[in-house]
């Protein structure tokens, strides 16, 4: 398979069996999308509120967060935690195996569930940088278009956000997004937040 979504590796860390397994997914290229901040959401306590890990709810069109509040199960924080400590350390076990990873949400909440996934990649042991690689450089050469888009590079598709805060420093910054150029025309982020109905202050 070309690209695995949700979290691929089974097995005991260390074990022969996710050794095979993550052999087998260098050896053919494959590339991985663990989709972390979507098992986040699905798996929460309820006695956890979804704003604690995930800010922009708060922000987001009723239809969304009623939706989305509606969901968890009834495992303690801590059940929850240890579970979440498991599939990050997976997410690491792929990264250090040499699997691409690419930053995916599935059904999560529109961008702001993307800033959650490059969150957790950096609680799994990746840093900022190689995090923000799994949404830019990484997609872009998995789907052949590394020589137009996924770099800000000289003669590459102007595609970029431009931040109030370092997300190298710390990688929740990305959360601070003030400008998205998109084909090399300027946009407000708030303005596009509002566009969308999401309230761009809530939650910040």
């Amino acid at each position: 398979m070309d690209q695995v979504a949700h979290m691929p590796l089974r097995g005991d860390p260390g074990s022969p069996e996710r050794e095979r397994l993550l052999e087998l997914m260098v050896d053919s290229g494959t590339v991985a999308d663990p989709v972390q901040s979507w098992g986040e959401l699905l798996g929460r306590s309820h006695e956890t509120s979804i704003a604690s890990f995930q800010p922009g709810i708060v922000g987001a069109p009723w239809p969304i967060a009623a939706a989305y509040n509606s969901v968890h199960n009834e495992a303690t924080p801590e059940e929850v935690e240890q579970r979440r400590r498991v599939a990050l350390s997976s997410v690491l076990a792929i990264h250090r195996a040499g699997v691409p990873i690419v930053a995916g949400t599935d059904y999560g909440g529109p961008a702001h569930s993307l800033h959650r996934e490059l969150e957790l990649y950096v609680k799994a042991g990746l840093t900022p940088l190689e995090a923000i690689r799994t949404a830019s450089a990484i997609p872009a050469k998995a789907m052949g278009i590394a020589g137009e888009s996924g770099t800000i590079e000289p003669g590459k598709r102007a595609d970029l956000l431009i931040l109030d805060a370092d997300p190298l420093a710390n990688i929740s910054a990305i959360r601070t997004g003030r400008w998205v150029v998109a084909n090399g025309v300027m946009y407000d982020c708030a303005g596009l937040w509002q566009a969308a109905d999401f309230d761009p202050d809530a939650g910040s």
